[in-house]
C-alpha cells in the first residue's frame, strides 16, 4: 500500500500495476468540500506516468430568510414575534428555533428539506376577552418560497418564509379580519 496526503503529491518508483486512490473531505476557507468521486483508479505501466485528479464540490447549503411583514404602528405587533419554525429533513426535525432573520444551514446530500408549518398556519398571540372575545391578533404564515428542496452536492439554495400580521375584531354579531 502506498499513500499520500497532500495536494500535488508525486509518488515515484511505483511497481507497474493498478492502483486505487481514495479522497476524503477537506475544509478550505471555513467551507467543507467533498470529492465528487471518493475513489479513482489508475494504471501505472513501466516508464510511464499516471495521474489521478479529484474534483471537489462544496456541501450543499440553504440560506433561509424568515420575514415579519407589518407596516403599521400597533405596538402589540411591533413588540411581538412570530413563532419559531423548524427545518425538516425527510420529514424529521433537523434545525429548530428558526426565527425572524437570515441564517445559512449546511444540508445533507440527497435529503429533502421543508418547514414544519404550511402556508396559512395561524398563531394567535393576543386576545381581548370578557364574557366573549372582541379582538384577536395573529401571525399568519403567508408564503414559503424555495422549499421543499432536495439537496445536491455543490447546491446553494435560498428560501423565504413570510409571516403577515392579521387582526380580527367583533363588529356587532360578526367577526371581521384584516391583513395589516
Amino acid at each position: 500500500m502506498v499513500s499520500a496526503t497532500s495536494t500535488g503529491t508525486t509518488l515515484s518508483n511505483l511497481t507497474p500495476g493498478s492502483y486505487t486512490a481514495t479522497a476524503s473531505r477537506v475544509i478550505y476557507g471555513g467551507d467543507i468540500y467533498v470529492p465528487k468521486a471518493s475513489t479513482l483508479s489508475a494504471t501505472v505501466s513501466s516508464g510511464n506516468t499516471a495521474t489521478v485528479t479529484f474534483e471537489y464540490l462544496p456541501l450543499p447549503v440553504l440560506t433561509l430568510e424568515i420575514k415579519k411583514r407589518y407596516g403599521g404602528t400597533d405596538s402589540r405587533f411591533l413588540n411581538s414575534t412570530p413563532p419559531s419554525l423548524t427545518l425538516l429533513e425527510n420529514g424529521a426535525s433537523f434545525k429548530t428555533g428558526l426565527i425572524v432573520g437570515t441564517t445559512t444551514i449546511g444540508l445533507n446530500v440527497g435529503k429533502t428539506y421543508s418547514l414544519n408549518r404550511n402556508v396559512g398556519y395561524e398563531y394567535e398571540f393576543y386576545s381581548r376577552c370578557f364574557i366573549g372575545c372582541t379582538e384577536r391578533l395573529y401571525w399568519v404564515l403567508e408564503s414559503i418560497t424555495g422549499l421543499p428542496v432536495t439537496a445536491s452536492l455543490g447546491g446553494k439554495y435560498s428560501a423565504t418564509a413570510t409571516w403577515r400580521a392579521r387582526r380580527c375584531y367583533q363588529d356587532w354579531l360578526s367577526w371581521r379580519c384584516e391583513k395589516l
